[in-house]
């Protein structure tokens, strides 16, 4: 009985190591901005990192502090716009947009601020799916193994600015 016990323990120990139980389940939030888990190959360079959104409201803009682990950095040039510049996708955006990303990186945390509106109270169109993909740097010599990618203090915002929707936090997983 014990053997069998002990058995069934190290296999449910097994198939929760294979989960990744940092990654927030968003099914049951309404409005809200997430990034899929993705993997990257050792030694890449760059990594891609899609944006989702999911909302039931019509939603103007939005913001988040976006976490990253050691080794994968957002670039910035002198005058503080994105190196490698966030690519909207065009199904998420009214025709004629004028939505725009703008970053800056929070020195008393270290995250980077994502700030994304539209200067003419325009809504992004659909209810689901890539809003936008952010390229981030990645050190090549990174071990293998899963990462952290952490957003805080989501925010998405309707045209009136009394109608916001608010998530703490999002965890993903980067898997190198």
């Amino acid at each position: 009985m014990k053997k069998t016990v002990s058995l069934i323990l190290m296999l449910c120990m097994v198939q929760a190591l294979t989960l990744r139980a940092q990654d927030t389940d968003v099914s049951g939030i309404d409005n809200v901005v997430y990034i899929t888990p993705v993997s990257v190959d050792q030694g890449a360079a760059k990594v891609s990192l899609p944006v989702y959104m999911k909302n039931t409201a019509e939603i103007r803009g939005l913001q988040f502090d976006l976490y990253l682990p050691e080794g994968v950095t957002i670039g910035f040039n002198k005058k503080g716009k994105f190196v490698d510049e966030p690519v909207f996708n065009d199904d998420r955006l009214p025709e004629d947009d004028e939505h725009t990303i703008q970053g800056s990186i929070q020195q008393e945390t270290g995250a980077v601020r994502f700030l994304i509106n539209s200067q003419y109270e325009e809504t992004f169109t659909g209810n689901e799916g890539l809003l936008f993909t952010i390229t981030a740097s990645l050190n090549t010599d990174m071990a293998e193994g899963d990462y952290p990618i952490i957003m805080k203090s989501i925010k998405l915002s309707e045209n009136d600015i009394n109608k916001s929707y608010t998530t703490d936090s999002i965890k993903s997983t980067l898997t190198v």
